[in-house]
């Protein structure tokens, strides 16, 4: 699943292990406060263009207050590092997709392209005053 190669591509890249801090489709109940959620979303267009394959992800960090840090900025850090991962950077004034590269381990993609349909955004709290930030991304792959 297309899913896991993101997971294993965040855990490759340092930003997190899977079952301890990044998690697909739901947040376990044991989950902690800070950690990753990588989710299947609709892709904002169906491919006609053969042999690649759209796909949706979002992909939401949280974290909650520490003594020293708010919450909302270590969620929004992770939200950014993940950004940098999956998005390229700015060239002149335009947003570039991040192109050409290989994701996972267990069932490998090419990955044409990848990029974020919107900066990270604030979600709002969740239901215990933790943290919330989505990025929703959309990778083009070959079949």
């Amino acid at each position: 699943m297309f899913i896991q190669a993101v997971i294993e591509h965040l855990e490759n890249n340092g930003l997190g292990v899977f079952g301890t801090n990044i998690f697909g489709s739901l947040y376990p109940s044991n989950a902690p406060d800070a950690c990753t959620l990588v989710k299947v979303s609709a892709p904002p267009e169906l491919s006609k263009d053969l042999p690649t394959q759209i796909h949706g992800i979002q992909i939401l960090t949280r974290a909650a207050n520490t003594s020293t840090t708010p919450g909302y900025v270590l969620a929004d850090k992770q939200a950014q590092d993940i950004l940098k991962l999956f998005h390229a950077e700015i060239s002149g004034s335009k947003w570039l997709s991040k192109h050409n590269y290989i994701i996972g381990n267990t069932t490998r993609y090419y990955v044409f392209s990848s990029r974020a349909l919107q900066l990270p955004i604030d979600i709002s709290p969740d239901e215990k005053g933790r943290s919330e930030f989505s990025i929703n991304m959309q990778f083009k792959i070959r079949l």
